[in-house]
């Protein structure tokens, strides 16, 4: 049985109404196997501690097409732009700050989102969206690997050997050196 419409809860459990703290979401991303899907979640918490997850959590249940249950965390974030100028680095904040959550399907076929928000003793939860993801599926997540640990593997038991570029220290212009590196990468598709 899926569960379906929109239920507020208190922390003792009691049915509440809250209208005015409803939240929905967008899809700001491709929907593949493979690929970032990100949701953007637009709620008004009462919470203004937001990186305090005992006063505001928000978490995805999804159920994959296989039928297996996962937990997905989202997370507060404010975009901002840093730009460098004579006297080192200057930021500034850009547009409203965002909840989200962030998850790589894996699978191919339909997933059910639910998203729960607990706020300053509030519980909140979504009905089930279905997601469709039509690409191929992959093999997994990388992990590492049973037998030995100083290699890694997919969820099938496939070796996995990392190949890539070795940008650990920047030379004089910090952040930006790794911008540079990060472009160029994403220009030849690494």
């Amino acid at each position: 049985i899926i569960p379906s419409g929109d239920t507020t809860y208190n922390k003792e459990g009691i049915i509440t109404t809250r209208a005015e703290n409803d939240f929905s979401y967008i899809i700001t991303s491709d929907i593949s196997a493979g690929k970032k899907l990100e949701f953007e979640l637009s709620y008004n918490p009462i919470s203004t501690d937001y990186y305090d997850i005992d006063k505001l959590k928000i978490e995805a249940h999804i159920i994959k097409p296989d039928g297996k249950n996962l937990l997905q965390d989202g997370f507060f974030m404010q975009e901002y732009q840093i730009n460098q100028n004579e006297n080192g680095y200057e930021e500034f904040i850009r547009g409203e700050p965002k909840i989200k959550v962030r998850y790589t399907p894996d699978k191919k076929g339909t997933y059910l989102v639910r998203f729960n928000i607990i706020d300053s003793g509030y519980y909140l939860c979504s009905g089930y969206y279905p997601i469709q993801v039509n690409s191929e599926d992959l093999s997994g997540y990388i992990k590492v690997n049973r037998i030995n640990p100083l290699y890694f593997e997919d969820e099938e038991g496939n070796l996995f050997f990392q190949i890539g570029f070795n940008i650990g220290w920047a030379r004089n212009s910090g952040l930006f050196e790794f911008q540079h590196y990060m472009d160029k990468m994403n220009e030849n598709n690494a």
